[in-house]
């Protein structure tokens, strides 16, 4: 391991999966190496807490968003997987954030963070449809789960 580099947590993908990420991002990556640099790290790795939290805080996102995550996971579970593709995701995130009442480029800087890690990238609905809905409810589920455990501690 190279120093100052953190440590992450290897998850399997199956051939698809790879297969399906390298032709989504082509227009982006021109030699393997594209594939193991920092800014598609997500696509391989866990993402650490601690980096989301870094980020929230640096980044000043407002805890009305960070709460609202709930709300655009209970909004993936229930939306069908033929609409879950970058065409239908921009307009259904855009109609999300009016009905919750929270700016659409904080809840998707918000969603960015839980999923990457990183405050830029590729546009939101891209990673989301790179990530794919199962991988997308497990990231949110994760950042969900720090979050309340977060607010019950400071609520004890």
């Amino acid at each position: 391991m190279v120093k100052g580099m953190k440590k992450k947590r290897k998850i399997c993908l199956t051939h698809t999966y790879k297969r399906y990420c390298s032709v989504i991002r082509q227009d982006r990556m021109h030699t393997l190496n594209h594939l193991i640099e920092p800014d598609v790290e997500y696509l391989w790795t866990a993402v650490d807490w601690k980096d989301i939290e870094e980020k929230f805080i640096s980044l000043k996102i407002p805890s009305s968003v960070i709460t609202n995550l709930k709300n655009v996971h209970n909004f993936f579970f229930a939306l069908p997987d033929s609409e879950f593709n970058q065409d239908n995701l921009i307009l259904k995130l855009k109609g999300l954030s009016k009905q919750l009442n929270v700016p659409y480029s904080s809840l998707m800087r918000a969603m960015r963070i839980v999923l990457t890690a990183q405050q830029d990238g590729p546009g939101i609905a891209e990673i989301i449809d790179m990530l794919g809905k199962k991988r997308c409810l497990e990231k949110l589920n994760f950042a969900i789960g720090k979050i309340e455990n977060c607010l019950n501690v400071s609520n004890s």
